[in-house]
């Protein structure tokens, strides 16, 4: 079956996740819901659930809450005097035994954001997998993950992430041929920086932000069009302090991320500033053009319809909307046309489909976008009539 919003196929899910020990849903992806449900009818009544709380705020509080939660008998007597290997251990064991000789089970850990940076995480877990049987799948969900410990289980082909297939840009846990720092820029609602997995949520003020998202959404710029665009009042060598200044203020925020050295986001050649080479960039606007791109050009109607989607889903709000600035209200007001655009066009897919009440429902979207648009207000009209 798929999902008529997302236009993904449980079977397509439970293909990506078969015969992997653990499985991650990528902490970016907004279809969470959709891949929880596949991953619940495959595995049914053997699906084990535990939600990580606010206050289990170390490693064997979270896994005494499991234990207890799950009468895990072994694991609740590792933990009154093993260490982080043996915890592991007696977990493995504990899902072999639920498992059985013969079914599968399934430990879906929730939350589990709450127990990042805990002491012992990644011993834990390098324990965890290799002792895992190979009827017994782990899932992990949470909205902010690092690389590490996971990545080398990824390449290995022992994970699976579920979430970044759907998109354009792998993200975090994209294989590269050398070691570079991940950007993942989300410019769709407030705006969200993260650094391989780690969220940047101090600037030092409005301007090192304002400016880090500008350069973001002009990757190929001229240091005079800054200059105007942020300094237009001052004089040269005043705006060149300011901005040396303030581009130092953004590679020190952006290198606070944990293990990351140090991050330069542009470099200056032939007269333009241009994306650093020693950083990866995913960015949910490039992603939202090409997709809108990718449908224009296509004459194949389910690949327009799927190539629209998945723009609708990157767009989680308007561009920037806690920017201020003209460059970001103009920027705002373009994927304001381009969302309404494949928002009508969605409606007439799905009118030709006979989905009166889908087509009559892209059509409110794009009104709510675009309420100037006539032409959407009698579209409506005549399907509602």
């Amino acid at each position: 079956m798929i999902n008529q919003l997302t236009n993904i196929s449980c079977a397509e899910v439970l293909e990506r996740t078969s015969g992997k020990k653990l499985v991650i849903l990528y902490p970016e992806t907004s279809n969470r819901n959709v891949f929880i449900s596949c991953l619940s009818q495959q595995h049914g009544a053997n699906l084990r659930y535990y939600c990580i709380r606010p206050e289990q705020t170390t490693l064997s509080k979270w896994l005494a809450g499991l234990a207890e939660a799950e009468n895990f008998r072994a694991l609740a007597g590792a933990l009154k005097g093993g260490k982080p290997s043996d915890w592991a251990t007696a977990l493995a064991a504990d899902l072999a035994e639920a498992a059985g000789k013969t079914k599968k089970v399934a430990l879906l850990l929730d939350e589990y954001d709450r127990a990042l940076g805990q002491r012992d995480e990644t011993r834990f877990w390098s324990a965890l997998i290799p002792n895992l049987p190979s009827q017994v799948q782990v899932i992990i969900n949470a909205r902010q993950l690092g690389r590490e410990p996971w990545q080398t289980w990824i390449d290995q082909g022992i994970a699976g992430v579920l979430g970044r297939e759907w998109r354009v840009s792998s993200g975090m846990f994209a294989m590269d041929s050398y070691e570079r720092p991940t950007l993942e820029i989300f410019s769709f609602g407030e705006g969200r920086v993260l650094v391989n997995g780690y969220e940047i949520t101090q600037w030092d003020g409005v301007l090192p932000r304002n400016l880090f998202f500008y350069l973001i959404d002009r990757p190929l710029i001229t240091r005079d069009e800054i200059f105007q665009t942020f300094w237009a009042s001052l004089s040269i060598p005043e705006a060149t302090n300011v901005f040396h200044v303030t581009k130092r203020k953004i590679a020190d925020r952006l290198s606070r991320a944990p293990g990351v050295g140090n991050i330069e986001l542009t470099q200056y050649r032939s007269g333009y500033y241009i994306p650093s080479e020693r950083v990866t960039r995913c960015v949910d606007a490039d992603e939202f053009r090409e997709m809108i791109e990718r449908a224009e050009a296509s004459e194949n109607p389910a690949e327009i319809k799927a190539y629209y989607l998945r723009a609708l889903e990157l767009y989680r709000g308007d561009f920037l909307e806690s920017v201020g600035m003209e460059w970001a209200e103009r920027r705002r007001d373009q994927y304001r046309e381009m969302v309404t655009g494949a928002l009508s066009i969605l409606s007439q897919i799905a009118y030709k489909e006979d989905q009166r009440a889908l087509a009559r429902d892209y059509l409110l979207r794009a009104l709510s976008h675009s309420p100037e648009r006539d032409d959407l207000r009698r579209d409506l009209s005549a399907i509602s009539a």
